[in-house]
């Protein structure tokens, strides 16, 4: 089939990385692409950069408008696009040469359209004094396993428990334009991410999944995650109380996104306070608002959230713990040591689970790179 690709670029004051981004698209062995660098009010030289790519690519159209956040940004490429599938690539990204080629010849196999083409994606992180980026899978990667393809998000709960990672898959344009999907047009970077993953994965059972990392996503450090997180403590709190809003307006009951809602609430939760403590004006009202939204027999029952984090819940909701024994979480931490020894090596894997708190794969989620 005939296809184009409108990405989108949305691009705030970063004059140091965009180059490497738009050459990994012109790369692209798929070549009919249309991309949309949005300038979202630079004050570097990003702007500069944008326009002399574009002159010397005519595929890169550039876009100047005042500072108004990545979701509204990324909104606004949406309603320029004219190709029949939709990407993103965040300007400190790159990536693979065979991305959008491969997707979509994936797509093409099927009798019906595709809504999203999912992929893995690298993480990368900045190698020690200088040296070379360390690169390792994502943490779905080699574990979705539908029945068949396309499929429902049910069959993928790995998507829903790990980082949103809407950058590593394609939209179909015309299905996004039929739900009415858009980004909330919070300020700056904002986690609107977050919202946007249960739009797009929980509105569609044609989703069609490659299990190969394409997409090079640049981690934030752990210190530079948390410096983040210090100046907007309340931040996931209010992005999972959007999840759980659209969970709520779609009507969504399967048991297997809400446990993945359930987790990363959870989540969200202890990173808030790792940042800002307990204490921080208006944190524990937002953690017991969106503690009593969850379902409690979902928190006391699921095999993959710790014994800490359900006693903690049972005392912020007021309800009597039940005996919640360690040894039953047991097999999930040896399960998920054993896929990071094997995926990432043990060097990486006893660091990042040293310093996740629940989820998955936490460290990602607190990534704010915007």
């Amino acid at each position: 089939m005939k296809h184009k690709v409108s990405v989108i670029v949305p691009c705030m004051n970063v004059e140091q990385t965009v180059d490497v981004a738009l050459q990994s698209l012109k790369d692209q062995s798929f070549s009919d692409l249309e991309i949309l660098a949005l300038n979202d009010g630079s004050t570097d030289q990003t702007l500069a950069h944008l326009q002399a790519q574009a002159d010397r690519d005519p595929r890169i159209r550039v876009i100047d408008r005042p500072n108004s956040g990545y979701g509204a940004t990324c909104n606004l490429g949406f309603e320029q696009a004219t190709g029949d599938y939709l990407a993103i690539l965040e300007p400190d990204d790159s990536v693979e040469p065979d991305f959008f080629s491969d997707l979509l010849a994936f797509a093409d196999t099927f009798p019906k359209p595709v809504d999203v083409i999912k992929a893995a994606y690298w993480r990368l992180f900045e190698g020690e004094n200088g040296g070379k980026p360390m690169r390792i899978p994502c943490a779905y990667y080699h574990r979705i396993h539908p029945l068949q393809q396309p499929f429902a998000i049910t069959e993928a709960q790995e998507f829903l428990l790990h980082h949103p990672a809407i950058w590593s898959a394609l939209y179909r344009r015309d299905w996004i334009e039929e739900k009415h999907i858009r980004f909330l047009p919070i300020p700056g970077a904002g986690w609107s991410d977050n919202p946007f993953l249960i739009e797009t994965l929980c509105q569609t059972d044609r989703i069609a999944y490659v299990d190969k990392p394409y997409y090079r996503y640049h981690e934030n450090s752990a210190q530079q995650a948390q410096a983040q997180l210090r100046k907007h403590p309340l931040m996931p709190m209010e992005r999972i109380e959007d999840m759980l809003d659209v969970a709520d307006r779609l009507k969504i009951h399967e048991s297997k996104v809400q446990e993945a809602l359930t987790v990363r609430a959870l989540n969200y939760a202890q990173l808030s306070v790792n940042a800002a403590g307990l204490t921080y004006p208006g944190l524990y009202d937002a953690i017991e608002r969106c503690y009593r939204r969850l379902d409690s027999e979902i928190v006391l029952n699921s095999s993959i959230i710790a014994p800490g984090a359900k006693r903690r819940y049972c005392a912020i909701v007021g309800i009597e713990a039940p005996n919640i024994s360690d040894l039953s979480y047991l097999p999930h931490v040896m399960s998920e040591t054993a896929y990071r020894l094997v995926t990432d090596g043990p060097r990486f894997t006893f660091g990042a689970l040293r310093h996740a708190p629940n989820q998955r794969d936490s460290k990602a989620s607190e990534n704010d790179k915007r």
